[in-house]
């Protein structure tokens, strides 16, 4: 009798391990995640002074001279892109150009071209550079001298 009672605890154990074993697992419900994809970095605004700016101009990077065009006019880099940052009100005073992302847009459509953008002494052209870094525009090169830099560096310009 001894074996017969430790012959049915054993297959009872058996039975119950083997019974655990087919049985189908249960899966706890646990809520998905979603996994977002990192946002693309945008490059941050590199800032050179203006001898570096003229060695990018020279190398095919094309510039952005966002001062007023009465500035513009009176002497740019050579193959400077006018799209004024600030445009004078009726009374005279700057205020930002309301076109001036369209106008961007239309003149640079690749947000991954490298742009120079330059203004007088800088000011300006960090303003901008930063504006359109949130708009995408992820190779931006700002010279920081400006045109006050370029001149006093006695590099090319035109009228």
């Amino acid at each position: 009798m001894l074996l017969n009672a430790h012959s049915q605890r054993l297959a009872t154990r058996n039975n119950s391990a083997v019974a655990l074993l087919t049985r189908a697992p249960t899966v706890s419900r646990v809520p998905r995640c979603r996994v977002q994809q990192p946002a693309q970095r945008v490059q941050a605004v590199k800032k050179v002074p203006s001898t570096e700016a003229a060695i990018l101009l020279e190398s095919g990077l094309r510039y952005l001279d966002v001062r007023a065009p009465e500035e513009y006019a009176d002497g740019h880099a050579v193959g400077a892109i006018n799209i004024p940052f600030m445009v004078k009100s009726a009374e005279g005073q700057l205020v930002p150009n309301p076109d001036f992302l369209q106008q961007v847009q239309a003149a640079f459509p690749d947000r991954a071209e490298e742009i120079i953008v330059g203004c007088r002494s800088g000011n300006r052209s960090a303003r901008a550079a930063s504006l359109l870094e949130q708009e995408q525009y992820s190779s931006l090169v700002d010279d920081a001298g400006g045109w006050l830099g370029w001149v006093e560096a006695r590099l090319p310009t035109t009228k």
